[in-house]
């Protein structure tokens, strides 16, 4: 942390309270600590404040004090996870200040080899697939920044933070639309509205005479042509034919609400595929493989990809080194192993399915997909995982993955 950050930090109230905390540890157990652990502690006292008042302030001092790598860390986590997931959370205050705060004790952990048991990793798992998913592609933001991997109990806590913003985003804004009849205007105005806002629900149109005390108690936002006698910070108005000024007040009364918009991926999509179109070959396609030890399977496979020239020796060696630093197991029998991208020649991506379940740690996997990848192209990472986010949260679509046969059918669904 820098001696600026530190300065700011030393001219807040909760400076001087984590100044006395450590005053009386230092007494109690005669010992000498830091000075930096007073801003830590301090950052943390914040960070309490933000999670209970949602102050702006505090949020803002947190941000401006955080270690730069931390919050580039957290935000690169947060662009990423939002590309993927396809919801806009990277203006989530909230979920910056949890990642921030998450983010410097796990670092730690990581550089020294140190394990955090995460005991609701399982159910993580299962009822949050897609999300975990998402949340393991960040991976490669540690590899780079850090040079270190993250583990599937890190995986899991950060899935935590992502699933709570990805639900507040998802969360739909309950809208009264109001206008002089209730017919007409007024249905344009909620199908315009509704056509722009994603994440808004319109529960009703009506016309000014059947508008209610009721209503507007239980409604988080009334949007009105016309002028309520009531008044109250839930009503905004605008203009019939809906201007462009208009849209972006409605956008500004929608922050309140923590509103984010879902991302629109239609125009990358036809990229995304050509992109990933020499990451597959029928020859990396296997359908009845017969091993019945994990090992046996990265052994076999991993020389084949060498053997092929798109990995370096050590390749092999290297997928066993990276799952004992931490599983690769995503849930809904489907694990994707993979080395660190220093061995890769060429992206390639080989998909096995095996004629009867294999156990590894404790997970019945069904397919492996061996990822031969350099994760420092993070277009590349990002568009993998945004296909590996689609395909876990479609029960069909894994459902095809496990019957088809079609080699050609099967690299199609994994594009």
């Amino acid at each position: 942390m820098g001696i600026c950050k530190d300065i700011a930090l030393k001219n807040v109230n909760e400076y001087k309270t984590a100044n006395w905390i450590v005053t009386k540890l230092q007494e109690k157990y005669k010992i000498k600590f830091p000075e930096k652990e007073i801003s830590y502690i301090t950052i943390h006292i914040l960070g309490g404040k933000i999670q209970e008042n949602n102050g702006n302030k505090d949020m803002n001092l947190l941000e401006s004090t955080c270690d730069d790598q931390i919050l580039r860390i957290a935000k690169e986590i947060m662009k990423l996870s939002s590309d993927i997931l396809g919801v806009d959370i990277t203006n989530d205050k909230n979920l910056l200040t949890s990642l921030i705060l998450h983010l410097r004790p796990t670092i730690i952990r990581l550089k020294y080899g140190l394990t955090l048991n995460n005991p609701m990793l399982e159910a993580i798992k299962k009822d949050y697939t897609s999300i975990f998913g998402a949340v393991w592609a960040c991976n490669g933001i540690f590899e780079k920044e850090l040079g270190i991997s993250i583990n599937e109990d890190e995986v899991g806590y950060i899935t935590i933070h992502i699933g709570l913003a990805y639900e507040r985003a998802k969360e739909k804004v309950k809208v009264i639309v109001v206008c002089s009849s209730g017919i007409g205007t007024s249905q344009l105005v909620a199908l315009k509205l509704e056509n722009r806002f994603k994440n808004m629900e319109i529960t009703n149109v009506i016309p000014l005479n059947l508008v209610t005390e009721d209503m507007i108690e239980n409604s988080d936002l009334i949007i009105s042509t016309v002028r309520i006698m009531k008044n109250s910070e839930k009503i905004l108005y605008i203009s019939a034919i809906l201007s462009e000024n208009d849209f972006k007040c409605i956008e500004k009364a929608l922050e309140r609400f923590n509103y984010q918009p879902i991302l629109n991926h239609k125009e990358n999509n036809k990229n995304r595929i050509l992109n990933n179109y020499d990451l597959f070959d029928e020859e990396l396609v296997f359908t009845e493989d017969t091993h019945d030890k994990f090992e046996d399977v990265l052994r076999y496979y991993g020389k084949i990809i060498e053997k092929k020239g798109y990995a370096k020796n050590g390749f092999t060696q290297d997928l066993f080194k990276r799952e004992k630093k931490a599983s690769t197991y995503l849930g809904k029998g489907l694990t994707i192993p993979h080395s660190s991208q220093s061995y890769v020649n060429k992206s390639k991506i080989s998909f096995i399915r095996f004629k009867k379940p294999i156990f590894w740690n404790n997970n019945e996997i069904k397919i492996a997909i061996i990822l031969c990848l350099n994760f420092k192209n993070i277009h590349e990472t990002r568009n993998f995982f945004k296909k590996i986010y689609s395909i876990l949260q479609d029960d069909e679509i894994m459902k095809s993955l496990y019957f088809e046969n079609d080699k050609r059918k099967i690299i199609d669904i994994l594009r």
